[in-house]
């Protein structure tokens, strides 16, 4: 399964990632990109459900999948994930994509401050 991102934001899946945090940045032990989903699924989704509806349906199935794993993981690096804050961030992306109309270009990140361009967002984060 290909997994990709272009940061110039080309394609609904690019700005999909975006929204849902999935852009490679996080990297495993050896320096490999760690995806939460691949392409084909992303795209999949989208065709399927339309852009926000897609998107929303990732975000609730990364939501399930995150709250399967330990509330806070931590590294001896000094590396610490809390799981629950990124469920929350994910599940209100949920929402927000659902309570708006279709928008098709979306810049922020389900982990990061940022925010939608279209609707108001102020919601969001």
């Amino acid at each position: 399964m290909a997994t990709t991102y272009d940061p110039n934001l080309a394609t609904l899946r690019d700005k999909a990632r975006l929204s849902l945090g999935d852009t490679g940045a996080l990297l495993d032990e050896a320096g490999a990109a760690v995806w939460f989903l691949p392409n084909e699924t992303l795209d999949a989704l989208i065709e399927d459900c339309g852009y926000n509806e897609g998107v929303a349906r990732a975000a609730d199935a990364l939501a399930v999948r995150f709250s399967q794993d330990p509330d806070v993981y931590e590294e001896g690096k000094g590396s610490r994930v809390e799981w629950k804050s990124r469920i929350v961030a994910l599940r209100d992306l949920a929402r927000q994509l659902r309570t708006q109309q279709e928008a098709p270009v979306i810049a922020g990140s389900a982990y990061n401050a940022g925010q939608l361009k279209g609707p108001d967002t102020s919601g969001l984060w």
